[in-house]
Formats: structure tokens, C-alpha cells, sequence
């Protein structure tokens, strides 16, 4: 390999490391997901926000709800999502809302 062409590949090594490093990375695959177009999922949750205590709610007009490797994402008809960590999930549940099934 003459000087030329080994200056050649260690620049086009040195652009790949940079791409590799400096490029971000894919969001992961859901490994599990729920949709509903309609936004007619109700999601119930309780989230530990301490050792000793959880805060919990209901969240309505759901359309869909990711179940990632180490979060589960909630996203609502406005477009509008919420990020849990799942080793902080007391409770988790869904359910198609009143309104919908009439």
C-alpha cells in the first residue's frame, strides 16, 4: 500500500469513528406497544418517587403506549407524552374509556 492510499483509509476510518460517535443514535424499538387512533385509552399509573413514597393518577385520551427496554412512554391525542422509568412503576393498567365504547 503506497502512502496515498493509506492516507486515504485512515481518513475515511477517522469519518466513520466521528459519524459513529457524533451521530445520535435510534430511539429503541418498542419491545411491546398499545394504539388506539382515537385517543380512547385511559392509563393508570403510580410511580415510586421516593424510598418510602409513590404519586399516582389517570391520564385520559391516550393513543399509545411504548413498552421500551427500560421505560414505558405514554403518548396522548394532544400530542403530549409522559416518560416512566420502569423500575420506578408501582402500577401500571389501561383501559378504553367510557365515552369510547358507547
Amino acid at each position: 500500500m503506497d502512502t496515498k492510499s493509506a492516507g486515504t483509509l485512515g481518513v475515511c476510518i477517522i469519518v466513520a469513528a466521528l459519524a459513529v460517535t457524533l451521530l445520535p443514535r435510534g430511539a429503541a424499538a418498542p419491545t411491546h406497544s398499545i394504539h388506539s387512533a382515537e385517543g380512547s385509552l385511559e392509563v393508570d399509573y403510580m410511580i415510586q418517587t421516593s424510598p418510602s413514597e409513590a404519586e399516582g393518577a389517570k391520564m385520559d385520551q391516550v393513543t399509545a403506549i411504548d413498552f421500551l427496554p427500560n421505560y414505558v412512554v405514554v403518548k396522548t391525542r394532544s400530542g403530549h407524552g409522559v416518560v416512566f422509568v420502569r423500575d420506578r412503576i408501582r402500577r401500571l393498567s389501561w383501559s378504553v374509556q367510557e365515552a369510547a365504547r358507547k
